[in-house]
């Protein structure tokens, strides 16, 4: 019974070390995509890639990982490191217009492991993963990012409808797009997710 309790420990162990490994150096990604970032001059939210790569982990990665990776990479801007596609740094990018998106971004990714976890409707592996799935998946995810968001934006720009209109409308098309484009090229790693 003690090295059955054991065991079970070590494999514990062994998954959340893992998880850590894997979701820091997913964090390191996230922070090379903040190039792929621009600015609008007539939004507080700039149009950035690190988003959808934060929508596509929750949707193909185990709860535990997409958690870690994005647990770290916030930990990261909080820390002062020029992280976020925003430019904002340290404390100031919580309490700043985009701070919503970015506790979105975690809370997306708890959603997503609570519904892994209980329902195991959300539990299927890359591989068995259709890319419609994945597309909504991503979308799910995009959706309570767009709820954070727009409420926390709601208190700079003088209500939610403004929030809305400068928040989330403008973003929609080619959140839609990128998530195409990340799902199609998610095709070329399902062959290797079958071999793991």
């Amino acid at each position: 019974m003690s090295q059955q309790i054991a065991a079970t420990q070590f494999s514990r162990l062994s998954t959340l070390k893992n998880a850590l490994v894997v979701g820091f150096l997913l964090s390191v990604l996230l922070s090379l995509a903040k190039p792929f970032s621009i600015p609008l001059p007539f939004v507080p939210v700039p149009i950035s890639l690190q988003g959808s790569l934060i929508t596509l982990f929750i949707a193909i990665l185990p709860g535990s990982i997409s958690m870690t990776a994005i647990g770290c990479f916030i930990v990261q801007g909080l820390m002062g490191l020029p992280v976020f596609g925003s430019g904002a740094m340290g404390p100031a990018a919580f309490f700043g217009p985009t701070g919503g998106y970015i506790i979105g971004w975690f809370i997306a990714a708890m959603a997503m492991h609570q519904l892994q976890t209980r329902t195991g409707a959300f539990s299927q592996s890359l591989a068995n993963l259709s890319l419609a799935q994945i597309f909504t998946r991503m979308a799910f995810a995009t959706l309570i990012v767009y709820a954070f968001g727009a409420l926390w934006l709601s208190q700079f720009v003088g209500g939610l409808l403004n929030a809305l209109r400068l928040g989330v409308l403008p973003f929609i098309l080619g959140d839609v797009i990128k998530a195409a484009a990340l799902t199609a090229a998610v095709r070329g790693l399902r062959p290797l997710s079958r071999k793991s």
